[in-house]
């Protein structure tokens, strides 16, 4: 986002129409208005489900690019001359390799 090369992305929420992306982080993130970070202490409802359902998200996909990452050693330590084109390309490869691999375990 700083330098301009973050992807184009608008969306609609109750009307309002937002023009950047918003990224769901924890609390280790500094403070910005695309971080999304959990709320410390939900004071009612709504908020207590929104943050149960941000975490729950967060895990899963903390969990699924863990167990990408030990088994695709370019996901782990990617090479910073590719293009992000390339990494998107590899990781959707490292992904489809590994449905198969379970799929036929």
């Amino acid at each position: 986002m700083y330098n301009r090369t973050a992807p184009y992305s608008s969306f609609q929420v109750a009307g309002t129409l937002y023009m950047n992306n918003y990224y769901l982080v924890d609390g280790i993130y500094p403070d910005r208005a695309c971080f999304v970070k959990s709320l410390f202490c939900p004071n009612d409802h709504k908020r207590l489900k929104f943050k149960r359902a941000q975490e729950k998200v967060r895990k899963d996909v903390e969990r699924a690019f863990g167990a990408l990452e030990k088994r695709w050693h370019i996901l782990k330590y990617p090479t910073p001359y590719l293009e992000e084109k390339k990494m998107s390309e590899a990781m959707y490869t490292c992904i489809i390799l590994h449905n198969m691999i379970l799929k036929d375990e």
